[in-house]
C-alpha cells in the first residue's frame, strides 16, 4: 500500500511539474520567441520580373497592449535582415480603444523600408479606435501607407503586380473588390491585404484575387496540438491558424502576428514572415 501511495505521489508531483513547466514556457519564453518563417507562393500569371519577389509580413502588432517599442523594433529588425522587396502590415496596428495621441509610433518604425514600399490595411482593433486620428498618425509617424479600398501597381523587370487593401469584415457594410481592383487589366496578378482570413471563403466574386495576406487569428495563440486551437476568432475553426491556406474563394496566407495578449502563447510563436513569389 505504501508503495502504491508513493507511486501516486510521484506521478502527481511529475504532473504538477509538467504543468508548471509548460505554463512557465507559455508565459515566459514563447511570447518573446519571435520566429522568421519562409513560404514560397506559386502564382499563376505572375510575370518573370516578379519571380523571386520577397514580401515581408508583420501582422497584429496591437500597440501599445502587451508590446512595447523595443519589441516592435526587434520584430521589424528581424524582417529588415531578410531584405524584403515589399513590406505588408495587414491590420491591428493599434490596440482597440487606444488614445492615439497618447501612444505615438514616432521613432518605432524608422528603420522599416523596402524598395517597393511599406503598405498596410485596417484590422478590427484599428476600426475600434478613432479612425481619422489613427490613419493620420500612421501616415505622419510611420513609413506605412494605408490602402483602404484602393490598390497600387508595382513594376519590376517590365512586369506588373497589383497590391490592394480591403476594409475589415464586420466593420464595413460591403467589401467591394471592384472598387479596389476593377480598374485594372484582368490579366494583371493581384494581392490583397485583408485582415480577416475568413474573406478567403467568399465565393462568387468576379474580380480576380490571386492571394490574400491576412492575420487576425494569432495562430490560435494557445494551441492544444500543432493543428488545433480552441479559440481562433474565425468561423472556420482551426482552418486559418497560419500559413498558406486554400479557401473556397481565394488562397490566403495567414500570419500568426507578433502580439502577445495576456503575454501568453503556446505552440504558436509570434511570427515575422517572408513570402517568396514564384511563377506558376
Amino acid at each position: 500500500m505504501a508503495s502504491r501511495i508513493s507511486r501516486r505521489k510521484l506521478l502527481a508531483r511529475a504532473g504538477l511539474g509538467l504543468v508548471s513547466g509548460l505554463s512557465a514556457y507559455a508565459v515566459g519564453i514563447e511570447p518573446d520567441w519571435l520566429e522568421v518563417t519562409h513560404t514560397e507562393v506559386p502564382m499563376p500569371g505572375l510575370g518573370k520580373g516578379f519571380d523571386g519577389f520577397r514580401i515581408g509580413v508583420v501582422s497584429d502588432i496591437h500597440y501599445p497592449e502587451w508590446v512595447d517599442a523595443a519589441y516592435i523594433k526587434r520584430a521589424f529588425g528581424l524582417l529588415m535582415d531578410q531584405k524584403p522587396d515589399l513590406v505588408c502590415v495587414p491590420g491591428d496596428i493599434y490596440q482597440a480603444e487606444t488614445k492615439i495621441e497618447d501612444h505615438p509610433y514616432t521613432g518605432i518604425l524608422d528603420h522599416v523600408h523596402a524598395p517597393h514600399g511599406v503598405f498596410g490595411s485596417l484590422g478590427n482593433h484599428d476600426c475600434r479606435c478613432n479612425r481619422p486620428k489613427l490613419i493620420k498618425a500612421i501616415h505622419d509617424q510611420t513609413p506605412i501607407r494605408m490602402l483602404i479600398n484602393e490598390s497600387v501597381v508595382l513594376s519590376r523587370g517590365g512586369d506588373s503586380l497589383a497590391l490592394g487593401g480591403l476594409p475589415m469584415l464586420r466593420y464595413t457594410p460591403k467589401i467591394d473588390l471592384g472598387l479596389t481592383f476593377g480598374h485594372l487589366p484582368p490579366e494583371m496578378p493581384r494581392i490583397a491585404l485583408c485582415h480577416h482570413p475568413d474573406f478567403a471563403m467568399r465565393t462568387g466574386e468576379t474580380e480576380r484575387v490571386d492571394l490574400l495576406i491576412a492575420g487576425h487569428t494569432h495562430g490560435g495563440q494557445v494551441r492544444l496540438t500543432p493543428w488545433y486551437a480552441p479559440v481562433t476568432m474565425s468561423a472556420y475553426g482551426s482552418k486559418f491558424l497560419g500559413g498558406l491556406v486554400q479557401g473556397d474563394g481565394f488562397r490566403v496566407f495567414v500570419s500568426r502576428g507578433i502580439a502577445r495578449p495576456s503575454h501568453v502563447r503556446f505552440l504558436s510563436r509570434p511570427e515575422v514572415s517572408v513570402l517568396t513569389l514564384r511563377c506558376a
